[in-house]
């Protein structure tokens, strides 16, 4: 990770990751129930459907090289402080 800082977070990918795990009560729930920094981010490449997708296309590729960038284990310890 780079020293770019965004609104207390590691860099911008993982601010707008937290934000969507935590923007409602239901989807917060279930990324804390995740039991590793693995399996958070399984779930959430499947919530985005990443995997699903079997046609290339330039939103697949540059959510996948910007899910690269999230700093997993800062999300996993925030949502499992709560």
């Amino acid at each position: 990770m780079s020293d770019e800082k965004y609104s207390g977070w590691s860099n911008p990918e993982t601010w707008c990751v937290n934000l969507w795990l935590t923007r409602n009560d239901d989807t917060c729930f279930d990324a804390q129930a995740t039991e590793s920094v693995g399996q958070l981010e399984q779930f959430t490449r499947e919530d985005v459907d990443l995997e699903m997708n079997e046609t290339p296309s330039l939103t697949q590729d540059l959510a996948v090289q910007a899910l690269k960038r999230v700093n997993w284990k800062e999300i996993f310890a925030s949502l499992h402080d709560r």
